[in-house]
């Protein structure tokens, strides 16, 4: 569990720093169609790390196997592309490392289905709601990311 918990995180949040252009303000302003650039940004950084880290999980393919860590990018790429939105590219890891480290120390062990929908971070691969949970996640950060991109951060000393 531990591997298919930190490995989408370490994944997610090494992306989100890209999430954010050079001159946020500059993209803003463009004629270019940024909705359909930035989903396919998510969705092309969601498959890449997806794939890469699914031949890790062949050790334990039951419980938390190459299926768990696929729905845990899913669901990790779909909070960090909201927090995109809130909190800018510089801080988009946070919420989802404050996120992750507290369910998976504070949340029940062996996790229940009771629990499912907020821990779905540990759930093993035979849970549903933590599947759901991990793609309206992704499907609405993905959306939210593509309509309004990232927050603009003002970083230059003026």
């Amino acid at each position: 569990m531990p591997v298919a918990v930190a490995a989408p995180l370490l994944a997610t949040v090494l992306a989100s720093i890209g999430m954010g252009g050079a001159d946020e303000e500059l993209e803003h302003t463009t004629a270019w169609r940024w909705r359909e650039a930035r989903a396919g940004h998510i969705v092309a950084a969601t498959l890449l790390a997806a794939l890469a880290l699914a031949s890790i999980g062949t050790w334990e393919p039951e419980n938390y196997g190459a299926q768990v860590i696929v729905r845990n990018v899913l669901g990790c790429f779909g909070v960090v592309a909201f927090a995109t939105v809130i909190f800018g590219a510089r801080l988009a890891w946070a919420p989802l490392f404050g996120y992750v480290a507290t369910v998976y120390l504070t949340a029940p062990k062996p996790p229940t289905n009771a629990t499912a929908w907020w821990t779905w971070p540990i759930q093993p691969a035979s849970s549903s709601v933590a599947w759901w949970t991990a793609l309206t996640l992704f499907v609405l950060g993905t959306a939210l990311y593509a309509v309004v991109g990232a927050r603009v951060t003002n970083t230059r000393d003026e």
